[in-house]
């Protein structure tokens, strides 16, 4: 299931890579301004998922709660205007969960770039540690879950309906960096 989950997102997934508030996370010219719109998208995009794990009373292993607290130490508590994030069910659910929690080994790339470059501000998120037992147990409850066409069909469905919110989301945020230059 995760083999057809990861070539199913792979395109959706590496265009992220190249979206501009992301891969500044890897420049050795990050600024803190960057650093904190960056931050503001994954807020946005981990409390969304979570909220809906929550509502749905799923998965309660898999909570994106320390990565909710860690974003909030650094940038503040989420605005109240949360943007839409909408699965269906359990599966869709799990497979939004597979993109946030598959998102740690990302964070753990750009740790080194971001401490270097801005030691001064603070790291609570991209210093959260990878949590095993939480991969582990997503991992199973996709193999658990995705025995059939059509529960693969909808795992991959709500990975797809993630990272398109987070690529939604970060392109929001920088056209609201652009409306505030104008």
């Amino acid at each position: 299931m995760r083999t057809e989950l990861m070539r199913a997102t792979q395109d959706i997934h590496y265009a992220l890579h190249s979206d501009p508030v992301f891969a500044c996370l890897m420049d050795p010219q990050l600024t803190a301004h960057q650093y904190a719109r960056a931050l503001s998208v994954f807020a946005e995009f981990y409390g969304a998922i979570e909220c809906a794990r929550d509502s749905q009373s799923h998965f309660q292993e898999l909570s994106l709660t320390s990565e909710c607290n860690a974003l909030s130490r650094d940038v503040g508590p989420r605005s109240g205007q949360a943007s839409q994030f909408d699965v269906r069910g359990r599966e869709e659910l799990l497979g939004a969960l597979y993109v946030a929690h598959g998102a740690a080994f990302g964070r753990n790339s750009m740790r080194a770039n971001v401490a270097s470059q801005l030691p001064e501000l603070p790291h609570h998120f991209l210093n959260l540690p990878t949590q095993s037992n939480r991969w582990r147990s997503l991992k199973e409850n996709l193999e658990r879950t995705g025995t059939d066409v059509l529960t693969r069909q909808r795992i991959i469905c709500g990975a797809n309906t993630a990272f398109s919110f987070i690529a939604r989301v970060s392109k929001l945020k920088q056209l609201d960096g652009v409306s505030a230059l104008s």
